[in-house]
C-alpha cells in the first residue's frame, strides 16, 4: 500500500483503471479496521456518507472500526491507494480493510478465519459495483385503517426500495408469498420501474 511505484508501473496505471471499476478494496494487515478516504488531509471527501454506508454495511459480520485513516490508525497517509483511486483514478469508491490483529504477518492458522470473516465484505462490495436494491421499510394497512391483521379483513402491503449500488437498477421482479395457509395475495409479484443509483423507490 505505500511501497514506491516504479516507471514502469506508473506507465500501466491509466491503462489498468481503463476498466472504469466503482468500487475497491485494498488489503492491508492489520488492526481490524476499514479505511476510506480521504487519508492525506484531516477532513472527509464529498462523498463521505457514502463510504459510510458502505463501509457499515460490509462490517455487518466483523464489525471492524471504520473510518479515515486519523480516525482508525490515528495518522494520516500521503499517497495511499485509496486516495488515489478516489481522487485521481475516477471516483472509485476504495477502502482498505485492515485484517487481523497479531500483526502484520499472521500465522497460518489464522489466514482461513480471516478469509471468512471478509467474506461478507467482498460479496457487499461486488454487489454495491452494480445494482443493488433491498427492501428498505413496509407497511400494512388493513381495510379498517389499522396495522393489525385480522381474520377475513383485506389489507394492503406497501413496499419501500433502496438502490445501494453505484448502478441504476431495472426490470426488477418483486415477488411476495406467505408462510401460511391462512394469509392469500391477491397480486404475488410486480414489476418496478427504473430506481436510480444510490436512490430510494
Amino acid at each position: 500500500r505505500y511501497g514506491t511505484v516504479t516507471g514502469v508501473q506508473t506507465c500501466a496505471l491509466p491503462i489498468f483503471y481503463s476498466h472504469q471499476f466503482k468500487t475497491c478494496l485494498n488489503y492491508h494487515t492489520y488492526g481490524n479496521d476499514v479505511i476510506y478516504p480521504w487519508g492525506y488531509v484531516l477532513q472527509e471527501t464529498p462523498d463521505s456518507a457514502t463510504f459510510r454506508e458502505f463501509a457499515f454495511d460490509l462490517t455487518a459480520d466483523n464489525r471492524y472500526v471504520i473510518g479515515t485513516d486519523l480516525q482508525t490508525v490515528r495518522y494520516a497517509t500521503r499517497g495511499n491507494s485509496d486516495d488515489f483511486m478516489y481522487g485521481a483514478a475516477g471516483t472509485i469508491y476504495a477502502m482498505t480493510p485492515e485484517v487481523g490483529s497479531s500483526g502484520f504477518w499472521p500465522p497460518t492458522n489464522e489466514i482461513l478465519p480471516i478469509a471468512q470473516i471478509n467474506l461478507t465484505a467482498n460479496l457487499y462490495n461486488a454487489f454495491v459495483a452494480g445494482q443493488y436494491t433491498v427492501l428498505k421499510d413496509h407497511t400494512i394497512r388493513n381495510d379498517d385503517g389499522t396495522e393489525a391483521l385480522q381474520a377475513g379483513h383485506s389489507f394492503s402491503l406497501g413496499l419501500s426500495l433502496r438502490n445501494k449500488g453505484l448502478g441504476d437498477a431495472a426490470a426488477l421482479q418483486i415477488s411476495v408469498a406467505a408462510s401460511s395457509d391462512n394469509l392469500q395475495f391477491g397480486t404475488s409479484s410486480m414489476s418496478v420501474g427504473v430506481i436510480p443509483a444510490r436512490s430510494d423507490s
